[in-house]
């Protein structure tokens, strides 16, 4: 396998587990993370990207506009070290 097909294999397959993550309870989401800036969500059973719906007053899913409904955990989202 040459170097390059290595990396989209891996890439492929590169998984992050939710345990790593340093969750945080929604209740305790400072005001500032409502700036409609992506978030790292979890809802019901499973790790969501979404932001805050000012208007609406609650988490949507940006790409397809849907509010969440079960958010009950949040972190930053932080680039690779």
């Amino acid at each position: 396998m040459n170097e390059l097909a290595r990396r989209r294999h891996a890439r492929r397959f590169c998984v992050i587990t939710a345990k790593y993550i340093p969750w945080d309870p929604i209740g305790a989401m400072p005001d500032d993370r409502k700036d409609r800036r992506l978030m790292l969500l979890w809802e019901g059973d499973r790790p969501v990207i979404g932001r805050w719906d000012d208007g609406r007053k609650g988490w949507e899913d940006p790409e397809g506009m849907h509010l969440f409904e079960e958010i009950t955990y949040w972190a930053d989202i932080n680039s690779p070290e």
